[in-house]
């Protein structure tokens, strides 16, 4: 139609008396939409109401470790906190990433059988390292990263730190 046309019948509505109602307001209920969940990418940590990840992967919360530590005397003691939703870790690797002449490039061991705090899916374990200075230097900084790994092949995100070899 074109607007001359609604004119023409507008006028004709109301020569003929018919009242010209308005269109009553139509009430539309839309539904809410359901709550989609995104998928978490592997280094998202959401977790559920007692705290533990969705994800499957381990979690390494924090390390203590020394800050400088002296060659050739010992181990010192450091700390690794975790969370792990199945409680399947089984697996702790230590590997230098750069610094000091030390004669390896990763040592591991099961974190279960050192446990010093909590359990297996929230606690903590103790790690023992040494360090060895290079030859004619003062002291050394190390760089060391930490991953823990479960019975079903999934990984923490790697975790650093670093300390002085003197």
């Amino acid at each position: 139609m074109t607007t001359t046309s609604f004119a023409a019948v507008a006028l004709l509505m109301s020569a003929c008396r018919v009242p010209l109602n308005p269109i009553p307001e139509a009430t539309i209920t839309i539904p809410p939409i359901p709550q989609q969940r995104t998928p978490k990418l592997k280094n998202e940590t959401a977790e559920t109401d007692d705290g533990l990840p969705t994800i499957s992967d381990p979690i390494i919360t924090d390390i203590q470790f020394p800050a400088a530590i002296l060659s050739g005397s010992g181990y010192a003691n450091g700390i690794v906190t975790f969370r792990d939703r199945e409680g399947d870790i089984h697996s702790a690797q230590f590997t230098l990433v750069e610094g000091g002449c030390m004669e390896f490039e990763y040592f591991a061991f099961d974190p279960m059988a050192f446990i010093q705090a909590g359990n297996r899916f929230v606690g903590e374990f103790q790690f023992q390292q040494s360090c060895k200075k290079c030859p004619g230097s003062e002291g050394d900084m190390l760089l060391m990263q930490v991953q823990l790994f479960d019975r079903a092949a999934h990984a923490s995100e790697p975790v650093y730190y670093q300390f002085i070899c003197q």
